[in-house]
């Protein structure tokens, strides 16, 4: 279907310029051979070398568009990222011909859901229909649910043959998404839908996510042997303590050993760097480095400072409208939490909020996407921006906890707080109790 005489773009149906290509399946799932041994996934077609439909510009004037794939029918084919993480590489059946390029685009759907930003470009590359579609390496950051897309591009050419493609399939129920004359990063607009699915695919290497450190604490001499349970954590290329690199590490997809270095007294967090980024914080990633019986330090020794369990009353009230974190026991806004020591000692109290998810590829629980609306539900914990500490006697300690957390009020809904207590060179496991906010 010409839309333009010159400069413009066509989609030419089947029986009008049909590309001949190997019978349309998904026989074999694409590997990239140079990417790094980690949990990825692929994004889009797991097999780019079929063609029934030839997208293109061509004639004498330049254009550019932009293509995503926003509906497809095949039963394991991601349409989205299912979880965050780092696209490393992407391939796609095209032609640029002589004054051409492609380029992969990162789209997200706006709140409203019908409208797409595009949130990240890879550079341009060139494509020929026999070169066998290799992958361009690249490294582009991804969310839950983001869209892959293309720019298709084409110069200003004498020649009125002068054509950019990129080919596609038919199935039925898969939809493209078009953005005529430039979508530029940070816009937003509405597509153009009809049907068809790209020959385009991304891999993309996940996240990697920590569920737990056991021992929760060591030395500070270091040389302690620690088990991370998590996933996504095969690949990994380094772990940290605190930000002090561990002295090795053996990786699996659910576990690594990790050899964890000298480092002062105090809770730190453990984190894991793969393919995919770096853990985020959370509070089950804490360490506890304890100084050790021969230290040097006065009243360092090898036991743990010990926190009794957190309660509340009430365990629902209303977050005060302004003010700090914690007050004086005798206050009126918030809720009394008393907790008990068992010596004294700093306490920073962090706060956890469980939320609705979905259980992703490698078991993670993620937000939920339309890619991920009928996977198994879970409850996940989004660890708050923001944190408070209170020194504390040994014995039982009493304060007010306003229900604000980094000078903002916490909305309606169930949390957590969690305390993690330290002093001196002797730190303590967390300790966490359930608390809700109401109007």
């Amino acid at each position: 279907m010409q839309r333009a005489a010159s400069g413009g773009t066509s989609r030419v149906a089947p029986g009008v310029l049909v590309v001949v290509a190997a019978a349309v399946g998904f026989g074999s799932a694409f590997h990239h051979a140079a990417a790094a041994v980690a949990a990825t996934v692929t994004i889009g077609s797991p097999d780019v070398d079929s063609a029934q439909l030839d997208i293109n510009c061509q004639g004498h004037g330049a254009c550019i568009e932009t293509y995503a794939q926003l509906s497809q029918p095949t039963a394991g084919v991601l349409l989205t990222a299912p979880a965050e993480g780092v696209i490393t590489a992407w391939r796609v059946h095209g032609d640029t011909g002589g004054d051409g390029s492609l380029a992969l685009r990162v789209l997200r759907r706006d709140p409203d859901g019908v409208r797409f930003t595009p949130v990240a470009t890879s550079p341009a590359v060139t494509a020929a229909s026999g070169d066998g579609n290799p992958f361009h390496a690249v490294s582009i950051p991804v969310e839950t649910g983001d869209y892959i897309g293309l720019d298709l591009v084409k110069l200003a050419s004498p020649d009125p043959s002068a054509r950019v493609s990129v080919f596609a399939t038919q199935p039925a129920g898969a939809s493209v998404g078009q953005w005529e004359n430039g979508f530029p990063d940070g816009a937003t607009a509405a597509p153009t839908m009809f049907p068809a699915r790209l020959m385009l695919g991304a891999e993309e290497s996940l996240r990697p996510a920590v569920s737990g450190v056991s021992p929760a604490s060591g030395s500070t001499a270091g040389g302690e042997a620690v088990t991370i349970s998590g996933s996504d954590l095969d690949g990994a290329t380094g772990v940290s303590f605190g930000g002090t690199p561990a002295a090795s590490f053996t990786a699996s997809a659910s576990q690594i050993t990790a050899m964890a270095p000298a480092r002062a007294p105090g809770t730190i967090d453990v984190r894991v760097t793969g393919p995919g980024g770096v853990s985020p914080v959370t509070a089950v990633d804490a360490f506890s480095y304890v100084g050790s019986s021969g230290g040097g330090s006065p009243g360092v020794g090898v036991g743990l400072v010990a926190i009794g369990r957190e309660t509340f009353s009430p365990r629902a009230f209303a977050a005060a409208p302004s003010g700090p974190s914690a007050l004086a026991a005798g206050r009126r806004y918030g809720t009394k939490v008393t907790y008990t020591l068992s010596e004294p000692a700093g306490v920073r109290f962090r706060v956890v909020q469980p939320r609705a998810g979905r259980k992703a590829r490698g078991g993670r629980c993620v937000k939920p996407t339309k890619t991920t609306r009928r996977a198994r539900k879970c409850t996940r914990s989004v660890l708050l921006r923001g944190s408070f500490t209170r020194a504390g006697s040994a014995g039982a300690n009493r304060f007010r906890f306003t229900g604000r957390l980094a000078q903002r009020k916490l909305q309606p809904g169930k949390y957590r707080l969690v305390a993690t207590p330290s002093a001196g060179g002797k730190a303590g496991r967390p300790a966490s109790s359930a608390f809700r906010i109401i109007q």
